[in-house]
């Protein structure tokens, strides 16, 4: 129902007020925490993600609600290391489809062979990626 509460929050929006989100951003401790913070914000921006999105995951994967409250290294690791999979998956599938839309194949991007692993490398397909991208024109990447 629309109780006090509702009612009181609904006053105030119909006045101009705008609530802030549940997660606002880069924790407020943020250098008072471990030094793996910066790994997790580092591949946050890289994936254009928000904090809100690693508070998922700490959240879904320990029950500890802001990764800001994560301290255990194996806390931390694990964000990481979900995050580094998402870098990944996003990673190889834009290659892909800039393979397909182009015609050529991902053996094509890199000299020599394919080293094993590559789809699950994400080194290997950032270089992948800077080669579609200095191609933009449709020249053969070699």
């Amino acid at each position: 129902g629309s109780g006090p509460d509702i009612r009181v929050l609904d006053e105030f929006r119909r006045l101009g007020w705008v609530g802030r989100p549940a997660s606002a951003g880069k924790p407020n401790n943020f250098a008072e925490l471990p030094r793996r913070i910066r790994k997790i914000e580092a591949q946050l921006a890289d994936l254009g993600l928000p904090w809100a999105y690693a508070d998922g995951i700490v959240r879904q994967m320990y029950q500890v609600p802001r990764i800001a409250w994560a301290r255990r290294p194996d806390q931390l690791d694990a964000v990481i290391a979900a995050l580094h999979r998402e870098q990944v998956k996003r990673l190889a599938s834009a290659v892909a489809s800039r393979c397909t839309a182009r015609s050529i194949s991902p053996g094509d991007l890199v000299p020599g062979a394919l080293p094993a692993g590559w789809r699950s490398s994400l080194s290997t397909l950032r270089m992948m990626s800077r080669a579609l991208d200095s191609t933009a024109g449709g020249e053969s990447p070699r």
